[in-house]
């Protein structure tokens, strides 16, 4: 009988020893899962440190300019009043950029709020590139960039490529995606931007000559807060809101991005954008024209 409780007594102990080694089996999983849970609040507490800081620059330095350079002309007098004109138009690029900051913020509060719907109209594709263009002018002549437009026709079409979006939306994808072309790109180099209508569809790339971005990059430049490099005093600044409001966006008009690159050999970015099947609102392109260089 003694042997007996013995072999009891013994498997019971087993018993709970076995079960204190999945219980600290399970604790150690648990501290791990914590630390890795940690690691990224960290993480996404210095993206939105870096984030803050960086559109605080981003807006208050162009409103730093464009005040200093109002300032210049109202002080203006007799003969420097011929360099008024070319003051008047950095003033004028610099609001531009401050625009597209703003918009981004507030698309992607809209974005994340959900309260944003889609206003179709008859685009003018052509006339929608050359005016996102426009808006960053002055951004690609510091940089001495060459960019090279074009909109591909089918054979035999000769009207104007028109095709049924929201406008804003695609203007702000399209000034995104030459923005983030710009910060890629190194002085003097080239940026290309086609534009093709196939299978009922738009498809539009922006091709760089910049660093390239590597396997791992590629599956978090969509992440708001997200920067390949997210230092404040990077080569490239940038608030990161950028490729995120891209994606939201697309979402919205259920287009899609794809990305190409090969690290040394620059970076290709492609939306795909279905017409727009919404009825109601749609109007012709050409409301937009004499407003499109004043918002987005």
């Amino acid at each position: 009988m003694k042997e007996i409780k013995n072999k009891e007594l013994y498997k019971m102990i087993k018993q709970k020893l076995d079960a204190l080694e999945r219980l600290q089996k399970e604790n150690n999983a648990l501290e791990k899962q914590l630390e890795a849970l940690n690691s990224k609040l960290e993480e996404a507490e210095t993206f939105k440190s870096h984030f803050i800081s960086n559109v605080t620059n981003e807006i208050v330095n162009p409103f730093s300019s464009v005040m200093g350079l109002a300032k210049t002309i109202v002080q203006m007098k007799g003969n420097q009043l011929k360099k008024a004109p070319s003051l008047a138009g950095l003033i004028y690029s610099e609001a531009a950029f401050l625009d597209f900051q703003l918009a981004n913020i507030f698309a992607a509060a809209k974005i994340e709020s959900g309260e944003i719907a889609i206003e179709a109209s008859n685009v003018n594709i052509q006339e929608l590139m050359e005016s996102a263009v426009k808006k960053l002018q002055h951004e690609m002549d510091k940089k001495k960039l060459a960019l090279h437009m074009e909109v591909e026709m089918k054979e035999g079409v000769e009207k104007l490529f028109y095709f049924k979006t929201d406008r804003e939306k695609l203007q702000l994808i399209l000034v995104n995606l030459l923005s983030n072309a710009i910060k890629a790109s190194g002085e003097g180099k080239a940026i290309r931007m086609t534009a093709r209508f196939e299978t009922e569809k738009l498809m539009v790339e922006l091709s760089d000559e910049g660093d390239g971005i590597n396997e791992e990059d590629k599956e978090k430049i969509f992440d708001r807060f997200h920067r390949i490099d997210a230092t404040i005093n990077s080569l490239n600044p940038g608030n990161g809101l950028g490729l995120s409001v891209v994606k939201g966006l697309l979402d919205i008009l259920e287009g899609t991005i794809a990305i190409d690159s090969e690290i040394g050999k620059g970076t290709t970015l492609t939306i795909t954008l279905p017409e727009t099947s919404n009825e109601e609102g749609v109007f012709d392109d050409d409301v937009f024209t004499d407003m499109d260089d004043e918002t987005f």
